[in-house]
């Protein structure tokens, strides 16, 4: 079986953090139901953001094992439907701004009213009761605000934005994580659960040790570019035809680094032979290992230190990675065909269980496509339309 058939989940979501979270939780089984403002739903929908031949990547990504019902939550007649809907659901998942939640009589206060056994999940900027959640506030706000930017790239650089949208799918996992546990407290108790999660509050989380050495001890996080800042070497080197890193977690690796590289003088090398005194010593080692990774092709470093049990591993693009994962016969790409694309191909969830199953690939669902089996016809007078 699958770990939440039988559960029902009901998404209010846009663009990436709600439906992310809904979209882990359809991996795992659960029914979500979308339920999307007409005429145009997610306003991820629109195809002029991540355009992928008429179709929005970010709306095919996050939304796949959906259904999607069109409802106006401004209507009375559409409101009462979604309510119906809300008394047999487990789970409500949302990201809509607080205010506007209020206003529409779909926050956590108000559904739980029509079933107390419901689990209501607030994604929101600063929490649900921040007054700052209730301005427009996106993934790129987050990363500036809690430091990230300046953890990116060398001392001298701009502030660096990650290249994926990191705040929104933190809260989009914190999101399914906290269902998750509150669906097994609903078990033991027989009550519901609001749960509000602010984006700012899942990236200053995710801080972990650099967070903790900074408030116990004062020490703030330099910027190392790929470099650790307290494990050297630890960091990518340029090769004869590429990039390669090197991971010296224990002082064994540093040992069987030296031997693969033919450079067991530096063993005994006092300035080199334990983490404290390599760090001490960061520059000139990094300047040694540098000019001799310069001496090879990457693919004879790799051999060298694979023979050698050393951490390590070529720098490759996004393509050469999607592209090695796509040939191996056990990898986690998986494609699903599509009456306009042909067929798309996507990473899929990365759980794997010996007993339990996750749910089969289904594409992203067309604008109120379920309604009939759901609800019922759409009215004569509602126009609906699949993109922006």
């Amino acid at each position: 079986m699958k770990p939440l058939e039988g559960v029902l989940v009901l998404e209010l979501g846009q663009v990436v953090a709600a439906p992310y979270a809904g979209l882990l939780l359809a991996d795992l089984g659960a029914e979500v139901i979308k339920i999307e403002r007409p005429p145009f739903g997610d306003s991820a929908r629109d195809p002029q953001v991540t355009g992928m031949r008429g179709q929005s990547a970010t709306f095919l990504t996050f939304n796949r094992n959906k259904k999607s019902i069109a409802l106006d939550l401004s209507d009375d007649g559409d409101y009462a439907t979604f309510l119906e809907l809300v008394v047999r659901a487990d789970v409500v998942v949302s990201n809509l701004l607080p205010l506007a939640a209020r206003k529409l009589k779909v926050d956590s206060a108000s559904l739980r009213r029509q079933n107390e056994r419901l689990i209501t999940c607030t994604i929101s900027s600063f929490g649900s009761e921040a007054t700052e959640s209730e301005k427009p506030s996106y993934d790129l706000v987050h990363q500036a605000l809690t430091g990230f930017m300046m953890l990116n790239g060398q001392k001298s650089d701009p502030p660096t934005r990650m290249g994926i949208p990191i705040a929104d799918l933190a809260s989009g996992l914190f999101a399914a994580y906290g269902i998750l546990a509150a669906l097994q407290g609903r078990h033991l108790t027989g009550q519901g659960e609001e749960i509000d999660i602010s984006m700012y509050e899942c990236m200053l989380s995710l801080l972990t040790y650099q967070a903790t050495m900074y408030l116990t001890a004062g020490v703030e996080p330099q910027r190392m570019g790929s470099a650790h800042e307290h494990v050297v070497p630890w960091q990518a080197f340029r090769t004869v035809d590429g990039w390669i890193v090197v991971a010296i977690r224990a002082n064994h690796f540093w040992v069987a680094l030296c031997q693969a590289m033919r450079m067991e003088h530096l063993i005994d090398d006092l300035r080199f032979h334990e983490n404290k005194s390599r760090l001490e010593n960061r520059i000139e080692l990094e300047s040694i290992l540098a000019a001799k990774f310069l001496t090879d092709h990457t693919d004879g470093w790799l051999k060298r230190l694979s023979d050698s049990g050393v951490p390590a591993a070529k720098v490759r693009t996004v393509p050469e990675a999607l592209d090695a994962e796509i040939l191996r016969p056990d990898g986690i790409v998986r494609s699903t065909p599509h009456p306009d694309l042909g067929e798309i191909k996507t990473v899929a969830n990365p759980v794997r269980f010996s007993e339990m199953e996750l749910a089969e690939h289904d594409l992203a669902p067309e604008l109120d496509q379920h309604r009939e089996s759901l609800i019922g016809p759409v009215p004569k007078n509602r126009k609906v339309s699949s993109n922006g």
